[in-house]
Formats: structure tokens, C-alpha cells, sequence
């Protein structure tokens, strides 16, 4: 028999998963292959992750990490703006800027808005898995494991190539499936 695993521990455990991945989107998969990420099979996701990121995606990771989600969220919206307005055309800083956002909405309870900021990541770039599993994870806070189901199964289809993303989108599927009824 599956065991139902509750909104509050699902968070616990997912939400630093949803946190890093807010900085891997704009790099190949044999740079992040060789960044010396760790990941594997655990019971919860993998809170350890070092890749190359803006400054302010830093900033704004260590924000979420100190637990000072509105401070985040005000951190990816002011990135995100600043970018908005530079004559500069940097697809890559913005898809960081809106995976950062949907993160810090995520881990500040406000699902929708997370939901809305990684869909504007997943437009920048729809090849990317990290914005689909951030999403995923959105929508499985709000209850919605259907969706969220379907993100994460997106996310694995873009994050094949690396074994170690491959697990930890799997994890995320895992613990969907245990909220949606088996018929």
C-alpha cells in the first residue's frame, strides 16, 4: 500500500529541490555534467548543487536557503526588471530571472504566481528541464498533481542525458504518484 505523504513534508523535501535547480538552465549537459553536482537515489531531494550562475541567481538562492522567501521574491523581481529594462538581450539571465522567481513564489507558498513565472521561463526556453520541474513542483503545492505530474514527466524527457537530473526528476514523479488515486 502507497503511503500518502502530507503538503507540509512534500515541502520540506522538495522545495530546496525546486531552489536549486533555479541556476543549471542556460548551460550545456556536459557543463553541468561536469560541474561535480551530486545527486542519487535518496528520500529526499539533493540540496547540494554548484554551477555557474548571475550573481544575483546566487544572491537569491542564498536568500531562499536563509528561509527569507520574500526577500527572494522581491530579489527575482527587481533581477528581472533591471533586465527588462537594459537594452541588453539576455534570453539566458531572463530564464534564470523568472526559474528564480517561480522558486522564491514556491517556497513563499504562493503557488499560482510560481506557476505563472516558470511558464515565462518554460517560453524562453521550452527545451529546458528545470523551469518544467520547478512547475511541477508549483503545482503539486497547490494540489494540482496532475499537472504537476505532467511538468516533472516533461522535465524527464529533457533531462535524460545527465543520470544524476534524470533521478532527481524521477524522485519528484515518485512522490507525485503516490498522491494520484491508482485506478
Amino acid at each position: 500500500m502507497l503511503k500518502r505523504v502530507t503538503l507540509e513534508s512534500f515541502l520540506k523535501s522538495s522545495i530546496m529541490s525546486c531552489i536549486i535547480f533555479i541556476c543549471v538552465g542556460s548551460f550545456s549537459d556536459d557543463l553541468v555534467a561536469q560541474t561535480g553536482s551530486h545527486a542519487g537515489a535518496t528520500t529526499s531531494p539533493l540540496t547540494s548543487f554548484w554551477f555557474r550562475s548571475p550573481d544575483e541567481i546566487k544572491a537569491i538562492r542564498e536568500l531562499l536557503k536563509e528561509g527569507k522567501h520574500q526577500d527572494a521574491v522581491d530579489m527575482s523581481n527587481q533581477f528581472i526588471q533591471m533586465l527588462q529594462n537594459s537594452r541588453e538581450d539576455d534570453d539566458v539571465k531572463l530564464y534564470f530571472g523568472y526559474n528564480a522567481l517561480c522558486a522564491a513564489h514556491t517556497s513563499n507558498n504562493s503557488p499560482q504566481d510560481a506557476v505563472e513565472a516558470c511558464s515565462k521561463a518554460v517560453s524562453i526556453f521550452p527545451g529546458k528541464w528545470q523551469a518544467y520541474n520547478n512547475r511541477g513542483t508549483a503545482y503539486y503545492t497547490n494540489g494540482d498533481f496532475q499537472k504537476a505530474s505532467d511538468d516533472y514527466k516533461q522535465a524527464l524527457a529533457f533531462g535524460l542525458k545527465i543520470e544524476n537530473i534524470k533521478n532527481l526528476i524521477q524522485h519528484n514523479i515518485d512522490l507525485v504518484k503516490l498522491q494520484i488515486p491508482q485506478g
